[in-house]
């Protein structure tokens, strides 16, 4: 059974060498990039193409977002889906898409956990590049069938600026806290199958939220849409439950939680069979 472990992680530095990887490339392009006016901005138009790596085919979008950056995200051909995000931030004046063809460990990465990739190209204050990358995965995920990358969770990384990115995703981009179930750890015992969990949601810092919806992984379990902001998760199976949350305002504005991890114990019947077999 694959184990998602779900961290923010900020490098000051990230050190790849191009080999000279060979790569086929196979593209079709949708959309065009425009520039909206500047009295209205509409959505940002996405592309597509696909690329062939070590005999791995890879679909690649992309999204402009005139006040901020280019983004694109990389996901796996055949990735039904996506579980998380590895966000490899861009430094100053830098251009993060290319670097997932060479660094063969970003694209294991994917492939090990179910992961897309996002990178970016462009300069804009952290702020600005926040509100661009929340554009760009809803862009993206209407226009690729995967609307669970607005909700995934993420591992991020950048060198420079590009770890001031991924800072930024750190302080700001959690305004909604989990309390309960509390973090998991090596000395968190395991809860038992069939167990009902509550998840109990701090919405101090997102007071005017219209809907949460609660996810074990990238399913939905759950809405609610009037306080008190928790909800109860009923007969877990045995295994790994990485629970978050994704808050909607009134104007449509979204916003996630942290994820929290929940452990189910292996089910008594194979405790005992274990046990006899001793």
């Amino acid at each position: 059974m694959r184990s998602l472990l779900m961290t923010f992680i900020s490098l000051t530095s990230i050190v790849c060498s191009a080999s000279g990887l060979a790569v086929a490339e196979n593209e079709t392009f949708t959309g065009a990039a425009t520039r909206p006016s500047t009295n209205q901005r509409s959505p940002p138009d996405v592309t597509s193409k696909t690329l062939v790596i070590d005999n791995r085919g890879y679909t690649v979008y992309e999204s402009t977002d005139p006040d901020s950056k280019t983004f694109c995200v990389v996901i796996p051909v055949g990735l039904n889906t996506v579980r998380g995000l590895f966000v490899n931030s861009n430094f100053h004046a830098g251009d993060s898409r290319g670097d997932w063809t060479f660094c063969h460990y970003y694209r294991e990465f994917m492939h090990l956990h179910d992961f897309a990739l996002v990178a970016a190209n462009g300069t804009c204050p952290h702020t600005s590049a926040l509100k661009g990358f929340h554009k760009a995965l809803r862009a993206i995920g209407a226009e690729s069938k995967h609307p669970e990358l607005l909700n995934a969770p993420y591992v991020a990384v950048g060198f420079s600026a590009g770890g001031g990115f991924a800072s930024t995703l750190m302080t700001y981009d959690n305004p909604l806290t989990i309390t309960a179930p509390g973090p998991c750890g090596p000395g968190t015992p395991p809860v038992a199958p069939g167990s009902d969990v509550t998840i109990t949601v701090d919405t101090g810092r997102f007071r005017d939220w219209k809907k949460l919806v609660f996810y074990d992984g990238a399913k939905s379990v759950g809405v609610v849409t009037k306080a008190p902001a928790q909800f109860t998760t009923t007969r877990l199976a045995s295994g790994y439950h990485v629970f978050s949350v994704l808050g909607t305002d009134a104007d449509g504005s979204v916003r996630t939680s942290s994820p929290v991890m929940v452990v189910v114990r292996a089910a008594s019947a194979t405790l005992a069979t274990r046990q006899q077999a001793r």
